[in-house]
């Protein structure tokens, strides 16, 4: 059996966002998580929980059930985040604008576009722990449909607008589950992802990627070298894939700008 970690996965450990109270209370979250402590980490939360900080509380709590091996509890939590992510995407814009006025603090913490892609990361991860693997696709294809929703209205070309490893992800699904047709082409669809972000973002394409789509070209019987189609998995052999999370993201702080300092 072969044996390789999945190198390039954005780790979101910690979801420490706009809102100033709860960033406060983080320290005690993570150290917790460093220390595997879960419920002292859940414990936490809820201590921090108070304000505009209703999204962050269920990201927190859906990933501190995540590792915590809750998956079913993990997906309920996530859920309910995706749900008021949603919710505060449509919102009016009447309530923002009272932060103009006062303070961002008054504004409910909406999350950045790759912390909500990445409630369908780890929601795709508990359905498949779960033998779900069905539903842990359907989790895969909402990401990339969420960042293209969220991310239309934006012209800024590097707008982060397509999820190359959530495409690997996928593709190594769909293949586990012998769908190398749909297996194929989330693969291509990494790699021309993958090749966006050697290009704007100098992070380059995993090695395995092109192992990988040597093996299921062989699997569909496309033409190729010998030496691809040679990468074919034998009968009673397989793959361990693991997933590796390093570190905790970067803290967001808030910084005001006095305009009347600014000269023109």
């Amino acid at each position: 059996m072969k044996t390789r970690p999945i190198p390039y996965l954005l780790v979101l450990v910690i979801w420490t966002g706009a809102c100033a109270p709860y960033a406060a209370n983080t320290p005690a979250i993570r150290n917790s998580l460093s220390a595997g402590d879960y419920t002292g980490a859940y414990d936490a939360v809820q201590r921090a929980a108070r304000g505009p900080s209703k999204l962050l509380v269920f990201l927190e709590t859906g990933l501190i059930a995540h590792y915590d091996g809750q998956y079913a509890h993990s997906n309920v939590l996530l859920d309910q985040a995706e749900r008021i992510a949603d919710e505060l995407f449509t919102r009016s814009l009447s309530r923002e604008l009272a932060a103009f006025v006062t303070s961002d603090e008054s504004r409910d913490y909406r999350g950045e576009t790759y912390e909500l892609v990445f409630i369908h990361y780890y929601r795709a991860l508990n359905y498949w722990y779960l033998s779900l693997p069905e539903d842990a696709l359907v989790e895969c294809r909402k990401a990339n449909l969420r960042l293209e929703r969220y991310t239309s209205h934006d012209e800024t070309e590097f707008t982060y607008k397509n999820d190359a490893f959530i495409h690997y992800l996928t593709a190594l699904f769909y293949e586990s589950e012998l769908e190398y047709n749909d297996a194929y082409v989330s693969l291509r669809d990494a790699e021309m992802a993958y090749r966006r972000y050697a290009s704007h973002f100098r992070i380059s394409a995993p090695a395995e990627l092109d192992e990988d789509l040597a093996r299921v070209e062989a699997e569909l019987g496309y033409a190729g070298p010998p030496a691809l189609t040679a990468l074919q998995s034998r009968s009673g052999n397989g793959e361990l894939v693991v997933f590796t999370e390093i570190g905790f993201i970067s803290r967001k702080i808030q910084e005001e700008v006095d305009h009347t300092d600014l000269q023109i």
